[in-house]
């Protein structure tokens, strides 16, 4: 290009979000992985387990998870091994937030408890409402995406089934020309699955929306029902609102 050999490499960095050869997201969430490991470490090192409650949550939330949840539309994970690996990130700070004794203490609370006293959803619950969000956004034209060319709602498809067209609020992807290895890890095929899954009353009270604030105040009452009463920490299935897995898909 313009005579000048372009060199071959295996990732590539762009406004913070690494990306490989094979258009896949692994290299991205190791690094932020390991990123908010360290800077949980250093949190912890410099604030001790005697800090207040909430100044350890504060610290948190703003050091730490806005860096695992950073530009999460474009590489949020499908697989649960990555899943898991990015939950460990806010199981150790729950253990440091709530000084949690190790186990095999008989004080020790599971994950879930720390999740409860905290008031924090778990990180999988969270990307599903940045989803959603970026989604009703860029519907209503607010951001640089153009959503409308591979979405659309079910009362716009004469196709569907009646019920469908009475709901007015189904979700089914079009012009989607992509492998099918990638098509079920992009993100019109997965905000379908997230959005299809929410109560039908919360869908249309959702769809005029388009303020991030107001989109999260209608949704987080949602997923919070969610973590009280479908979550469990030791089954990943339950660590989303819509589980693909043969397992969930015989239930």
């Amino acid at each position: 290009m313009a005579n000048s050999e372009l060199e071959n490499v295996q990732t590539m960095t762009d406004l913070g979000v690494v990306v490989n050869s094979k258009l896949g997201w692994n290299d991205h969430i190791e690094g932020i992985i390991k990123k908010a490991n360290s800077t949980m470490w250093v949190t912890i090192r410099n604030m001790g387990f005697k800090s207040p409650f909430k100044a350890k949550k504060a610290v948190y939330m703003a050091m730490v998870r806005s860096k695992v949840e950073y530009n999460s539309v474009l590489w949020n994970p499908h697989s649960k091994e990555e899943m898991y690996n990015l939950e460990r990130i806010q199981r150790r700070a729950t253990n440091f937030i709530t000084n949690n004794p190790r186990r095999p203490s008989p004080d020790h609370i599971d994950y879930k408890e720390r999740l409860l006293r905290c008031n924090l959803l778990p990180l999988t619950y969270r990307r599903e409402v940045l989803d959603i969000t970026f989604f009703l956004k860029s519907y209503h034209g607010l951001t640089g995406f153009a959503i409308r060319n591979y979405l659309q709602y079910s009362d716009e498809i004469v196709t569907l089934a009646t019920r469908q067209q009475v709901q007015g609020c189904h979700l089914q992807t079009k012009n989607m020309k992509i492998s099918s290895n990638y098509k079920n890890q992009s993100y019109p095929s997965r905000v379908c699955r997230i959005w299809n899954a929410l109560p039908m009353d919360l869908q249309k009270t959702l769809r005029p929306l388009n303020e991030s604030l107001v989109i999260k105040q209608f949704l987080n009452p949602f997923y919070y029902h969610l973590r009280d009463n479908h979550f469990d920490p030791e089954n990943t299935c339950t660590w989303i609102s819509f589980c693909r897995c043969q397992r969930c898909r015989t239930c």
